[in-house]
């Protein structure tokens, strides 16, 4: 509160947009999805909410799965006999302070529709944890699927991560802390990820000088250079040294003022260097504030226009291979430049998408 204060004291100007910015996300995007996702949810079947992963922490330690809904799979866990289908867990963006597994509802139904087992996790975050404890509830939240993944239907041996934005940070800082965890994952897919946590102090310092120390208080360390260990291009010889590393798939947004292209890249070139297996994904077009209205936003799993999205392609591709769908060329062996369909969504979508943009450019 002292902070808040202080800040508001020093910069009124920043802090009034900020709150402003603030206003507008949660009116235009967060409450609706949030309503959405639990009109979804509750109308669903198959979904068991609020499962414990850990024996303290509460809700804060919770998290949904969304068994697959499809012709092979049964709608319930009690007598599966079918073939056990492909686990997607997903981490969210929480800016590393807020987490709220239920504003992804909508995004589980869809990924679910395709055969595959989604569990979204809620997880601590700063102030309760920082530094170095920020990824162990990420640890933890594998650890759980990996032991009760067939009790749900699901297949341990085809577990994937998918992590969005600060969520991929996590992450990649939980595969490096000595954990045998990798050793269950077959592939981790990062959706306009933080891949250079200095670089990221330099734009937000540019934003206003209260966030970028934010982010050292959140990782506490004193000065920039204490952010080079949880700094996903710094892990690279941490993770190139794993026995069995999951293969990287990094899908981002060629318009991204936060994490530009060039940063992807050189996370792509010194992963490739160490002889690790990536691939870059880029969707033309796309910020990184498209990217969370596309996975807040409601969407039905037997809407046309969100079966061939091309964010929904890029995430199951890597996961179902062979099995997955064919509306986009995902090969492996090459980056690829996705186009952007925005033409084709509804004119409420558009006019959403451009006060967004507008007014809180992430």
């Amino acid at each position: 509160m002292l902070e808040l204060l202080y800040y508001l004291l020093t910069s009124p100007v920043h802090f009034v947009l900020s709150a402003f910015r603030t206003i507008v996300f949660a009116l235009f995007l967060t409450l609706p999805s949030l309503w959405h996702a639990k009109q979804a949810s509750q109308a669903a079947k198959g979904i068991y909410h609020d499962l414990p992963y850990a024996d303290v922490g509460g809700e804060a330690r919770t998290l949904d799965i969304y068994l697959p809904h499809s012709p092979s799979h049964s709608a319930t866990r009690e007598g599966f006999t079918e073939r056990r289908a492909p686990i997607l867990i997903y981490i969210q963006d929480t800016g590393w302070t807020h987490a709220k597994k239920e504003a992804y509802a909508s995004l589980a139904l869809a990924l679910r529709s395709h055969g595959i087992l989604c569990i979204v996790p809620n997880f601590r975050t700063y102030p309760t944890i920082k530094g170095q404890t920020l990824a162990d509830d990420v640890t933890r939240v594998i650890r759980w699927s990996l032991a009760n993944a067939k009790t749900y239907g699901g297949d341990p041996t085809r577990m994937s991560l998918v992590a969005h934005s600060t969520g991929l940070q996590l992450c990649l800082h939980a595969l490096s802390v000595g954990d045998p965890i990798h050793r269950s994952l077959v592939h981790l897919i990062g959706l306009s990820g933080i891949y250079d946590l200095p670089a990221l102090y330099g734009h937000l310092g540019r934003a206003g000088s209260y966030r970028a120390t934010a982010l050292l208080r959140t990782f506490d360390v004193p000065v920039i250079s204490g952010l080079n260990r949880f700094s996903p291009i710094h892990l690279v010889p941490v993770l190139a040294s794993l026995d069995a590393p999951p293969g990287i798939t990094l899908i981002h947004g060629s318009r991204d003022s936060v994490m530009p292209t060039t940063q992807l890249s050189r996370f792509v070139e010194r992963l490739r260097a160490r002889s690790l297996h990536a691939k870059m994904v880029l969707l033309q077009g796309w910020t990184r504030t498209r990217f969370t209205v596309e996975l807040l936003g409601h969407r039905t799993p037997t809407d046309p226009v969100t079966q061939v999205d091309s964010l929904i392609h890029a995430i199951v591709t890597p996961i179902l291979g062979e099995n997955a769908p064919s509306a986009q060329d995902m090969d492996p062996d090459r980056s690829i430049l996705l186009a952007d369909h925005i033409q084709d969504k509804p004119y409420l979508w558009r006019m959403r998408q451009w006060i967004l943009e507008l007014w809180c450019p992430l």
